[in-house]
């Protein structure tokens, strides 16, 4: 092989590891998933598209430098929480600065997603979305003693007494399950939920059924615990159900068969929502959004009782 093929065989593979750095936001290695999820992000704001590749490429570039397993790096797993970090920056810093933070921050987030990945291997359980979480909130709650980054004003701090719901309105079961799918990537934007849910269809005919399923699960769980109608039709419910259900049926199938694998799904899916609600409370206080916390803990827990589990009844 000349220099010129190597050179462009290594540019091909290092595009198709930063695909699927996006792609593994919704738990999926796959380089098409990821190009339609950038798609939609591009579909939504150019600015965020423009920093969730350059997130991806960030964090992808960080596994290769430091010497990173290479099977790890090209599945994408050192560029998901540096794409999500990234684009909550931008979304929730408000002024120039923000463009400086987003990918300083992508490159924090890819450092801590290895040291995680250290700490929670030894106990057998993903990283999943954790590195992204907290250090977002960490740089979030910064911006309150520091001039050079502002919180955007969206993110409102409460106290919990003022917290009131709106329960005039049915929502609406479309706007809820595909906006569910679109706010995994923090998008509230129904083109790019449906540009995002059909790359998790590319994925294949299972995960895309369960994407649809963990959003309606959600959906049907908020409304009927009496949850606000906005937030149900924004898909602030249905996202963390996306990922628990993939997480469950898809990422991490159980060894007991693809039918409980879904209904353990569904369950945790649906245990997703009162989750997504206690923590959002919890935060109100602080004007932070509770990102992903609930599909981790959620998934973590229902993971870990799997092994307990498994192990009891292997003894």
């Amino acid at each position: 092989m000349s220099p010129a093929e190597s050179a462009q065989q290594a540019g091909i593979s290092f595009i198709k590891a930063v695909l699927r750095g996006i792609s593994q936001v919704i738990l999926i290695e796959n380089a098409l998933t990821g190009l339609a999820a950038l798609i939609g992000i591009f579909s939504a704001s150019y600015g965020l598209g423009i920093v969730a590749a350059l997130s991806s490429i960030i964090g992808t570039a960080v596994g290769r430098c430091c010497g990173a397993e290479r099977k790890v790096v090209d599945q994408g797993l050192f560029g998901y929480n540096a794409v999500l970090t990234g684009i909550a920056i931008a979304l929730f810093l408000d002024g120039p600065g923000k463009w400086i933070v987003a990918p300083a921050a992508a490159f924090l987030s890819a450092i801590f997603a290895a040291s995680m990945m250290n700490w929670l291997g030894r106990i057998q359980l993903p990283v999943f979305t954790f590195p992204f979480i907290v250090l977002t909130w960490v740089i979030l709650l910064a911006a309150y003693r520091m001039d050079f980054i502002a919180l955007n004003p969206v993110l409102n701090p409460q106290n919990v007494s003022d917290i009131h719901q709106s329960l005039t309105d049915i929502p609406d079961i479309l706007q809820g399950v595909v906006h569910g799918v679109g706010q995994v990537f923090i998008m509230d934007d129904f083109i790019a939920g449906l540009i995002i849910l059909s790359g998790v269809f590319l994925a294949g005919i299972r995960p895309g059924i369960s994407a649809v399923l963990g959003s309606a699960a959600a959906w049907l769980t908020a409304y009927l615990l009496g949850a606000e109608s906005s937030w149900i039709d924004q898909g602030l419910y249905g996202y963390n159900a996306v990922l628990t259900m993939l997480a469950l049926s898809w990422t991490f199938p159980s060894e007991r068969g693809r039918r409980f694998s879904y209904l353990a799904g569904l369950a945790a899916a649906a245990s997703s929502v009162p989750v997504t609600s206690g923590i959002s409370v919890f935060l109100a206080p602080y004007g932070l959004p509770a990102f992903t916390m609930p599909f981790t803990l959620t998934a973590w827990i229902s993971l870990s009782a799997r092994q307990w589990f498994q192990k009891a009844g292997s003894s």
